[in-house]
């Protein structure tokens, strides 16, 4: 195992070894974030790849570690480590470990080239104005503007999608996008 994983205080001394996040300890201080939890490789300790808050919740100090789940990880690929460190206490455990070990199967060419970086469970941002500008004809600006007016819930510009016939939509709390042709799947 590579990985050591820390569940301490957010007054604990040891926090300020990470310099870059000063600032965001303050605010959730001052938010009433009470516990840190990061998670360091080994080989680079400087830089944690976990680094998240909490109040004192049982259910969440039990919940399995990094390393933990980084067994459970039935194919140990940079891509599969990866998605893990993205998604780590961030999506539930059971529903991140059916993203690392059960890949999304579609027969489409165009899906499978555009979810082989995730799995076939994510599109981000960059992939989303790509599906705008090859399955609703926008060129790449406007493709970016519809993409920043979704992140802003702008209703006018998000109804092309909302209302449009062929293509459905899933929004998760993360920053990803799930935006798919009917006849794709």
């Amino acid at each position: 195992m590579n990985y050591t994983e820390s569940f301490v205080p957010i007054t604990d001394p040891i926090l300020k070894q990470f310099n870059s996040y000063t600032e965001e300890l303050e605010l959730w201080a001052n938010k009433g974030i009470k516990y840190i939890r990061y998670v360091i490789d080994k080989n680079n300790p400087v830089l944690p790849i976990h680094f998240s808050g909490t109040t004192y919740n049982e259910a969440i100090i039990k919940k399995k570690s990094f390393n933990e789940l980084s067994e459970l990880i039935t194919s140990k690929s940079n891509q599969n480590l990866t998605i893990l460190k993205s998604l780590y206490n961030r999506v539930d455990e059971i529903e991140l470990l059916k993203i690392i070990n059960q890949p999304f199967i579609s027969n489409n060419k165009y899906l499978i080239e555009l979810l082989k970086d995730s799995n076939g469970y994510l599109i981000y941002q960059h992939q989303l104005e790509k599906f705008i500008q090859d399955n609703i004809g926008y060129n790449k600006d406007e493709a970016i503007g519809l993409r920043r007016s979704w992140n802003k819930k702008v209703i006018k510009e998000r109804e092309v999608i909302l209302t449009n016939t062929n293509y459905y939509l899933i929004e998760n709390r993360m920053p990803f996008y799930f935006v798919f042709k009917k006849s794709f799947i």
